[in-house]
């Protein structure tokens, strides 16, 4: 009788880390489109720290002592965008904090064309000028109102409306592709194009190959 061999399988090499240079990377895209979430995952992998300009300006809303709080309170409630030069005032403290200085993670951003084009000054001001990528991640409108309001798993926020998320979704298809293009006449600015419409950790592993070719 023949002895029954036993192949062990090789084991999978685990994927090399991610690592980033001293840049900033952006994610943009529709809601719904897991920009938080994924930005928080390469935050934890790349331990760079992550700006979440929702939060910020949530926080801000939250807190009557602030400045500017009414005037983020009713941006929320009207689903519109502040004012470019603005948002720049309330952004510029956060980036001139020294934890960004060899780079960072944008959750958010470049949500209108005047936005993107001041985002240059914003960096200059700060003292923040490097290397930027921007990840689109995309999907169809229908799968953010599916993933935000309509779904059996919608994130359902306090107060999102299936009215409110279409009117943002339109606000942000507004002028995009003017914002890509301003984003690619930047020198040293680059866009990534990835396809969000799998898994979140489809879509990480998507991100994360991209970025990793990249750098």
């Amino acid at each position: 009788m023949h002895e029954r061999l036993h192949h062990n399988p090789e084991p999978h090499p685990s994927p090399e880390p991610l690592r980033l240079g001293k840049e900033i990377v952006v994610f943009m895209g529709p809601e719904g489109a897991g920009k938080s979430t994924i930005a928080k995952n390469i935050e934890a992998e790349t331990n760079k720290p992550r700006v979440a300009i929702g939060d910020i300006l949530r926080d801000i809303a939250s807190n009557p002592e602030e400045e500017h709080s009414e005037t983020v309170k009713a941006m929320f409630e009207k689903s519109k965008y502040l004012k470019p030069q603005l948002l720049q005032t309330i952004l510029s403290p956060r980036f001139k904090q020294a934890d960004l200085a060899d780079g960072f993670i944008l959750d958010g951003g470049f949500r209108t064309i005047e936005e993107t084009q001041g985002f240059p000054t914003l960096l200059e001001n700060t003292g923040r000028q490097m290397p930027l990528t921007a990840v689109y991640l995309h999907i169809p409108t229908s799968m953010s109102l599916e993933r935000l309001v309509t779904g059996p798993n919608a994130r359902r926020r306090a107060g999102e409306t299936e009215e409110g998320v279409n009117k943002r979704l339109d606000n942000h298809y507004n002028n995009l592709y003017q914002r890509m293009q301003a984003i690619e006449k930047q020198p040293n600015w680059n866009i990534h194009y990835v396809d969000a419409t799998g898994s979140i950790k489809q879509t990480s592993d998507k991100v994360r190959q991209s970025l990793q070719r990249h750098n």
